[in-house]
């Protein structure tokens, strides 16, 4: 890392190349831990729904504040903390020579991702929307897309426990 610092940053942008696609859906699909049958992966779709759905309730936020510089505070702590994660477990889990850092999952970039959600709403202007009950109408549509994903997941679990 210290003495060959390109090797280092190909390897973090490798790793960042490989991996956004599978932390995406693990971040949001990815139910136990373990060899099959104890891990399984459903929802990424919903997922993706109930994050869009979140944006809109940002978006429509009476009461949300515009500010920039708070935006791109939001956004560099994202960016950072995503970094000290990588850095982590490029020291803990990588071995000598991979080329990518090993061992990370998507969960562990859900406050970067929400970071980047707020840092998001603050920089996006007010719309003008009569929203007393449009709000109302997303946070059940998202507490929708969570019912889902757990019926399924215990739809899953109770196949292979009863």
């Amino acid at each position: 890392m210290i003495i060959h610092p390109i090797v280092f940053l190909q390897e973090i942008l490798n790793t960042y190349k490989i991996g956004t696609y599978w932390w995406w859906e693990d971040a949001w699909g990815r139910f136990g831990g373990g060899p099959i049958p104890l891990f399984f992966k459903i929802g990424e779709k919903t997922g993706l729904i109930s994050v869009s759905l979140m944006i809109g309730l940002a978006l429509i936020e009476k009461n949300r504040a515009q500010s920039f510089a708070s935006s791109g505070f939001l956004l560099a702590l994202g960016a950072l903390y995503s970094l000290l994660i990588i850095l982590a477990f490029y020291v803990g889990f990588s071995h000598a020579g991979e080329g990518i850092v090993s061992g990370l999952q998507g969960r562990y970039f859900i406050l970067s991702w929400a970071l980047y959600l707020c840092a998001f709403s603050l920089c996006v202007p007010k719309l003008k929307l009569n929203n007393n009950y449009l709000s109302s109408v997303l946070l059940f549509a998202n507490f929708i897309c969570v019912l889902h994903i757990s019926i399924e997941a215990i739809t899953v679990y109770a196949r292979y426990w009863h």
